[in-house]
């Protein structure tokens, strides 16, 4: 597994950014990512939560969705995806330490 690609802050609004490689994301049809901690799904969203940026997918997140993220457990995000050509693809498996943030609520 890679190392850690950066620090997802329970309770605050970070995003996530994915440039794919093989394909450009105009050729993308469907694209799905997860977070995962202990092997389990905490967070999900697919290409319809997703904004088109300079050829990059960017995902964001809110308050309530990184504080049901648990610190101390790594969280391993990855993203699938499909092109209009019926071609499936999946990244590698990229690594985020979560930690608390200093309020530990919505602010």
């Amino acid at each position: 597994m890679a190392k850690a690609r950066g620090v997802i802050a329970r309770w605050t609004t970070p995003s996530i950014r994915y440039t794919p490689k093989a394909v450009g994301v105009e050729d993308i049809a469907e694209a799905e990512i997860t977070i995962k901690q202990r092997g389990i799904v905490r967070l999900h969203k697919t290409m319809d939560d997703a904004a088109i940026i300079d050829g990059s997918l960017l995902w964001s997140y809110t308050q309530e969705e990184t504080g049901s993220l648990t610190s101390r457990f790594t969280a391993i995000v990855q993203i699938d995806f499909k092109t209009t050509a019926g071609m499936r693809y999946t990244t590698r498996q990229f690594e985020y330490e979560v930690v608390e943030s200093a309020v530990s609520e919505v602010i």
